[in-house]
């Protein structure tokens, strides 16, 4: 038997996440609420993270990705399955419990009008961590804030341009790189998570489905060619640059029946 509270060697698996399940109940009623079904966020992942890697999941809007990214962060309770963190159960610990491993495990969000105060000077918002872990305070505070911002490449000086002043900074997409890109826009509805369809959950919007993505799920697998780090959970993956545009012409067609 291991000693599941001691941290694992270096270079071992840092993260370790098995048959991780979230559903959310639905409930119905007034003053006596009852469950009468249940949204299935996340059905069964596994995953592991050595230090050192990064690792990346690509999937359709709700798919599941930020529900796992949260309850590997212990901002949401998983229903069942278990996360381990460096040699130890985090699997719902209690808020107290979870509080030292706050400082190694965090989320970004990705859209920084949701992240960012626009009223708070950039300097506060970077340091807060600094104060809410204990790290620093004061002078000290700031001068580890300023060494951040130089690192990503922002100037210390804007500690206190104010983060609208910040966002407004950002520059564009460059035009003409954006309009050499052929977009794919998927038609239909994204697939109830109360009751999702049979075989592959997606295929129901899938320029590439055939019958048998209604009828078997997909095994997360190496495909040909791909390297033993890139897993696809598909029949048909998109291969070559041609499959992507028989799949935009293809998609061109069911939203617009009759034409072409």
């Amino acid at each position: 038997m291991t000693d599941a509270t001691a941290p694992a060697p270096a270079g071992d698996v840092l993260l370790r996440v098995e048959n991780l399940v979230k559903h959310y109940p639905v409930r119905v009623g007034v003053l006596v609420k009852r469950e009468v079904a249940s949204v299935k966020a996340v059905d069964g992942v596994d995953l592991e993270l050595r230090r050192g890697e990064t690792l990346g999941l690509v999937g359709e809007t709700g798919s599941g990705k930020s529900t796992l990214a949260r309850c590997i962060a212990g901002l949401h309770p998983v229903t069942s399955g278990h996360i381990t963190f460096d040699g130890r159960d985090i699997t719902n610990l209690p808020r107290q419990k979870m509080q030292p491993f706050r400082r190694d495990i965090q989320m970004i969000f990705q859209d920084p009008y949701g992240s960012l105060n626009p009223r708070r000077r950039v300097g506060s918002i970077i340091g807060d961590p600094f104060t809410v872990h204990k790290i620093a305070s004061g002078d000290k505070r700031k001068r580890l804030v300023q060494e951040l911002m130089e690192r990503v490449g922002l100037n210390p000086e804007h500690y206190n341009p104010y983060t609208q002043a910040l966002l407004a900074a950002a520059p564009a997409a460059d035009p003409d790189e954006a309009d050499s890109r052929q977009r794919i826009i998927l038609v239909g509805d994204v697939p109830s998570p109360l009751l999702p369809p049979p075989g592959c959950r997606f295929h129901p919007r899938c320029p590439k489905a055939q019958e048998l993505c209604s009828q078997v799920v997909p095994p997360l697998e190496v495909k040909s060619g791909d390297p033993e780090t890139h897993r696809t959970a598909c029949h048909f993956p998109v291969e070559t640059g041609e499959d992507l545009a028989r799949a935009a012409d293809m998609l061109r067609d069911r939203a617009e029946p009759g034409l072409g």
